[in-house]
């Protein structure tokens, strides 16, 4: 297993553009359980992305812009081992005391998803854990810091710029989906039910005077497969939010149309 020094890092983000923090690490445990949990994370990452389909084929045997199926951002779009940190006064660079640590996180507001954090469960972790990684979760979209103004602003918007307010009210509503690959002897729609009931108070809204639920400081929590992803691909309806009876698409599972159409 070979890993990029420090400095190997910064000259790999001075490389891709990108900021330092957002180039991940080594991922936890790759040494000790052959790098699974690890492949599981690319595997979603993947899936979740848009890629070149292997027919037709354009101009010199390259796939066909045309023949693109849907996704969300690109590789570049994605960091991984990302620290979220819940006290402190560091530069967020580990997840610390009380803190959690994102598989990943996507940031692609050209495709209608400003920010979106994922988890990715091998199916070996109860329920009760993966509950209680929330509530983590919680803490860290609830941290405000003091930005160049001397303005107490959430943490989260220090670091990513999730194209301001958009259809998601990002500002409110951080979504975070759990991805089961069907590894370990646990069922995901099982695990699933258990999580939604353990962690209610995370993500179920409270009734509002004009008729929908307000959602506002809670987190939109959502949950499929790998194989549900592989088979019918990330702008299909098959995406489950704790609370809704039917899966829906992404952009859909996140937003609240009865709100939106008021």
């Amino acid at each position: 297993m070979w890993s990029l020094t420090p400095a190997g890092l910064e000259a790999a983000a001075g490389e891709l553009g990108r900021p330092v923090r957002e180039m991940g690490g080594l991922a936890r445990g790759a040494g000790r359980a052959g790098a699974g949990h690890a492949l599981c994370v690319g595997e979603t990452i993947w899936e979740l992305c848009p890629r070149p389909a292997p027919t037709p084929e354009g101009p010199q045997g390259a796939p066909d812009a045309r023949a693109m199926p849907g996704g969300f951002g690109t590789i570049d779009s994605w960091s991984t081992e990302v620290p979220l940190p819940a006290t402190g006064t560091g530069t967020g660079t580990m997840a610390g005391r009380g803190g959690a640590q994102a598989d990943a996180v996507l940031t692609a507001p050209e495709d209608g998803v400003p920010l979106l954090f994922a988890e990715v469960d091998t199916c070996h972790m109860d329920a009760q854990r993966i509950a209680a990684k929330l509530d983590k979760y919680l803490r860290f979209f609830k941290r405000t810091v003091k930005d160049g103004r001397n303005r107490q602003v959430p943490m989260w918007r220090t670091r990513w710029d999730a194209g301001g307010d958009t259809d998601w009210n990002v500002s409110r509503r951080l979504p975070l989906l759990l991805v089961f690959h069907r590894i370990g002897t646990r069922s995901p729609h099982f695990t699933w039910e258990l999580v939604t009931e353990r962690s209610r108070e995370h993500w179920q809204g409270h009734r509002t005077e004009y008729g929908y639920d307000n959602f506002d400081g809670e987190i939109p929590l959502l949950f499929t497969t790998i194989d549900v992803l592989r088979e019918h691909g990330p702008t299909a309806p098959v995406f489950h939010r704790a609370g809704r009876d039917k899966p829906q698409t992404l952009i859909d599972a996140v937003g609240d149309p009865v709100r939106d159409a008021i």
